[in-house]
């Protein structure tokens, strides 16, 4: 799959526009309005999220680089362009999550001065499009203007790097890598997706949407968040692992019954969407309260209409147990999800199984592009061959039989 398209900067044009003072403080986040104040801010148990994602970036933060960075920030035009172009898509997005974003208002001005100063803070890399949607949701979570660039950065350089490099080489390697725990954890599944189409291309773009996006966008925002909330808490990317096979796993059936390719990636997409609650509530709050509309209008037209208003107040009612029940049935399959993918992180994804994985699929199943993997990369996960892995169960094996202090002798000798 084509990567996301990217825009470096080159050059120094001017300074960024700075909020006012207040404007960004953490007492007040942009976007924010009485329908949506808070809801995202806190965890299950009541954490703050802005307190809780910013650990991430407590050993590369810099004091006072944001602000240089909007002081001295260089844009080509090019990106300006990009970044202005990209702002109302992500507006319309979380729109209906109560998110402002129109040319003026602070949020418009926080992201632009997000997405800018990242551009300028990492020029090999430059603004790449679906940052836009992850520095959004940022500040969807209750983080401020400053601590929303630093987890960005954090996200890009830590928690997925080399995601948006050219050639976008860790990207591939971790498709591989969601193949192979698919074949592992669901080989049926695994299996017919692998034969359904050549070179493994399903696989390959279903993980490229999931895991660039790192589910923004493919899960409603409560569910994203508590993905999110793992992602932050391990400083790793394996929770993303483990909500794809949270996803696949209640669909095994579903995926076995497909028998071509695009009704098969047709209903991998449809996955996230099966634990929205918004819409289907959006739409049972209109049709409840048409129908209190109507009960007002003729109770004021026809007072004598007891019999009417009756029925109307009754459908009230049943409209709202609908909306009730609507609520329960998609929180429960977002619980679900989020259960099933606590329990891959508890066992196959857990963090450390996950970088060996990586480590035997770097190893073991080198691929040309694994050449073009940032040196990060290569350090954080290095290749792990079957004969590494032989060695290492010998000298485990030695280590029992004659101890920790003969073998340190024997490699001293």
């Amino acid at each position: 799959p084509r990567g996301p398209r990217r825009v470096r900067l080159r050059r120094r044009v001017g300074t960024m526009e700075r909020l006012p003072p207040g404007e960004m403080d953490g007492s007040r986040v942009p976007g924010e309005d009485a329908a949506s104040s808070g809801a995202w801010h806190r965890t299950r148990d009541g954490g703050s999220r802005r307190e809780a994602w910013v650990k991430i970036a407590r050993d590369i933060r810099v004091p006072n680089h944001y602000h240089a960075l909007l002081e001295l920030a260089g844009e080509t035009p090019e990106t300006a362009a990009q970044i202005e172009k990209d702002l109302p898509r992500t507006g319309a997005t979380f729109a209906k999550q109560g998110f402002r974003l129109n040319p003026g208002e602070p949020t418009w001005r926080a992201l632009r001065n997000i997405l800018t100063a990242y551009a300028a803070h990492d020029p090999e890399t430059g603004y790449v499009q679906s940052m836009n949607f992850q520095a959004a949701f940022l500040v969807l979570a209750g983080l401020d203007e400053e601590d929303a660039f630093w987890c960005l950065v954090a996200l890009v350089t830590k928690i997925v790097p080399g995601y948006f490099s050219e050639g976008m080489a860790a990207a591939k390697l971790d498709q591989r890598v969601f193949s192979r725990l698919v074949h592992q954890h669901l080989p049926a599944v695994g299996l017919h997706l692998e034969t359904i189409a050549p070179d493994n291309i399903v696989p390959a773009i279903i993980s490229s949407q999931w895991l660039l996006t790192l589910f923004v966008n493919v899960l409603p925002a409560g569910a994203t968040m508590r993905v999110w909330d793992r992602v932050f808490e391990s400083e790793t990317r394996a929770p993303l692992f483990a909500c794809a096979l949270a996803l696949l796993e209640p669909a095994h059936d579903d995926i076995l019954a497909c028998d071509e390719m695009g009704e098969t990636v047709e209903l991998l997409q449809s996955l996230g969407q099966e634990t929205q609650s918004d819409e289907n509530a959006e739409e049972a709050d209109n049709s409840a309260g048409g129908g209190a509309e109507d009960a007002a209008v003729r109770d004021a037209d026809e007072v004598a209409n007891v019999s009417l208003i009756t029925r109307k107040n009754s459908e009230k009612t049943a409209e709202k147990h609908d909306t009730d029940a609507s609520f329960s049935s998609a929180s429960g399959k977002e619980d679900a999800l989020i259960a099933r993918m606590d329990a891959y992180l508890a066992g196959a994804c857990a963090p450390l199984s996950f970088l060996k994985e990586v480590s035997r699929e770097r190893g073991r199943r080198r691929r040309p592009s694994d050449d073009g993997l940032p040196e990060a990369v290569k350090r954080a996960v290095p290749a792990v061959t079957e004969i590494d892995e032989l060695v290492d169960g010998l000298r485990s094996d030695l280590r029992d039989v004659v101890g920790e202090g003969a073998l340190a002798r024997a490699d001293a000798e």
